[in-house]
């Protein structure tokens, strides 16, 4: 019985030093693994200036900030092998520490968003032929959702970088006729689908840019939204209003009808925003040859995104906006980024 015991010890022991083999192991390959995977930021220790020792320690849920960045040279040509070392950026005029650069060769997770509203009637075989050059033209790695809206939303497939597939999904897509939820449209794709991913992303829309019936989001609330994210934006917006449609856009009984030029300019101030702050581009296109080269450029200039990420510096107030610059160290060069973000820190009294 004693033997028994001891035997059973043994194997006890045995099996504990496993564990801790296997825990140590499992650690070690995180230390690895996490940067390059974009795993929820650690709860950095934020301590005000002045004070010293633990008293008034504050500890400070900090998320990590993604800014992708195009740099380009006089003539607009990607300017490409720039090192961590070469960029600088500063939020709100504050210098900030580079955590790490992603690497371009990493894969982009790419939500194409569809109008197929009644305004969109008479262009939706070309919004079908360019989308389908526009997939194929990414890279094997990349992966697409097929998104459409009208008053819904409409999942044609979900993430997958499968070529036959996505081409099924995009020519599932239809113009219905109906109404526009845009707004809507953009909350519902970026919160169940965009913003719980890790990793390089973007969002890329084609619309007419003209809402006539959300109900849970107006323009400003989703630039809010973009603005909390780190969703790239890009919109094409396209021209439908000499394509047969009434000179009065039908707006909600509550509204005073307005014509479709005042609509227009302020669709494209939105999507302008809209592109603009998340470190996007805005493209017109006014015939197919445009909305193909738009699509074209997209397809070039996504493989070349420089991602910085960085953790602030200072923590910032939840739902206050901060300023983003971003500089390199080349002479000639033309940098973009997005403007700012919006802070979503969580700050707690430490013990």
């Amino acid at each position: 019985m004693l033997l028994n015991k001891m035997r059973t010890t043994s194997l006890r022991c045995r099996t504990a030093a496993g564990i801790l083999r296997l825990g140590y192991l499992a650690l070690l390959a995180g230390c690895f693994i996490a940067p390059h995977i974009g795993l929820p930021s650690t709860p950095r220790i934020w301590q005000p200036q002045g004070v010293t020792g633990d008293k008034r320690t504050i500890k400070v849920d900090v998320a990590l900030v993604t800014v992708p960045v195009i740099v380009t040279d006089a003539k607009g040509n990607h300017v490409p092998g720039l090192k961590e070392t070469d960029f600088h950026i500063y939020e709100n005029d504050l210098a900030q520490k580079i955590d790490r650069l992603i690497p371009a060769t990493e894969p982009f997770h790419i939500a194409l968003v569809l109008d197929r509203s009644g305004s969109t009637k008479f262009k939706y075989e070309d919004i079908q032929s360019a989308a389908l050059a526009f997939v194929g033209a990414l890279r094997p790695q990349d992966r697409f959702l097929i998104v459409s809206f009208d008053t819904k939303v409409t999942y044609h497939s979900e993430f997958t970088n499968d070529r036959s597939q996505l081409r099924a999904a995009i020519l599932q897509t239809y113009s219905s006729g109906s109404r526009t939820r845009l707004y809507d449209a953009i909350k519902t794709v970026m919160t169940e689908r965009l913003d719980p991913l890790p990793g390089r992303k973007a969002m890329v829309l084609f619309t007419d840019g003209v809402d006539n019936d959300s109900e849970q989001m107006d323009a400003g609330r989703t630039l809010a939204l973009i603005e909390k994210s780190d969703v790239l934006g890009y919109a094409i917006q396209y021209d439908t209003r000499n394509d047969g449609m009434p000179d009065r856009f039908p707006l909600p009984a509550s509204q005073r009808p307005v014509s479709f030029d005042t609509l227009y300019k302020r669709a494209g101030k939105y999507l302008r925003d809209l592109s603009s702050r998340s470190g996007g581009r805005l493209f017109q296109a006014e015939t197919l040859e445009s909305l193909q080269e738009a699509f074209s450029q997209i397809a070039e200039e996504l493989p070349r995104q420089y991602t910085l990420c960085y953790y602030p510096a200072q923590p910032a107030r939840t739902g206050s906006f901060r300023r983003i610059r971003v500089t390199v160290d080349k002479p000639g060069v033309r940098v973009r980024a997005r403007s700012g973000y919006r802070a979503n820190a969580q700050i707690t009294p430490g013990k």
